[in-house]
């Protein structure tokens, strides 16, 4: 066979990846509503219904308002059912009995217990922006990480410490840094 009579084999062409906008609310179930929401500013409202006025995330000062206040006692359960976690596990991120966690559902938190509520919503949305899709986000905040000594994300959340360590790894991860 001589070259001139081969041809070159056709190259299939690539699809162009579509992504969904993060702020696409499914209407179909409060748990998938719930995980949508929390890349967009309405997070906020979700989980505070007090801060349901502010149309963009709330700014420090308000935020820390409310952490001394105490957030709605149905701020837990809010928050479990978007990072889609049984209650218990819940209770334990945040260092509750179940027994607390019962009663605190309609009274207040107390100081602490929302700043950790604030925490997790924080990184919930840095999470959200870092990936840019909210199941990818929540993948990543349940899976073991590397950088992070092969711990899982959210069970990091219950300290100062761990906060601030998934905090700098979802930049890096924005910012395309290696950890």
């Amino acid at each position: 066979m001589s070259k001139a009579n081969i041809e070159p084999l056709p190259v299939p062409k690539r699809k162009a990846r579509v992504r969904e906008p993060l702020a696409k609310v499914v209407s179909y179930g409060r748990k998938q509503q719930a995980a949508h929401q929390y890349a967009t500013s309405e997070i906020w409202s979700y989980v505070v219904p007090s801060l349901a006025s502010l149309n963009t995330t709330p700014d420090p000062m308000t935020l820390i308002q409310n952490t001394r206040i105490g957030l709605p006692g149905d701020s837990v359960r809010r928050v479990a059912e978007i990072l889609d976690l049984p209650l218990l596990e819940m209770y334990r991120l945040l260092n509750m009995t179940p027994k607390t966690g019962q009663r605190s559902v309609k009274a207040k938190l107390d100081p602490e217990k929302s700043d950790k509520i604030i925490k997790i919503v924080k990184t919930l949305k840095k999470a959200g922006e870092a990936f840019g899709d909210s199941q990818k986000a929540l993948a990543w905040l349940r899976s073991p990480c590397y950088s992070l000594g092969g711990q899982i994300p959210l069970e990091l959340l219950d300290t100062s410490e761990g906060y601030e360590l998934v905090m700098d790894t979802l930049i890096r991860i924005e910012y395309g840094v290696p950890g």
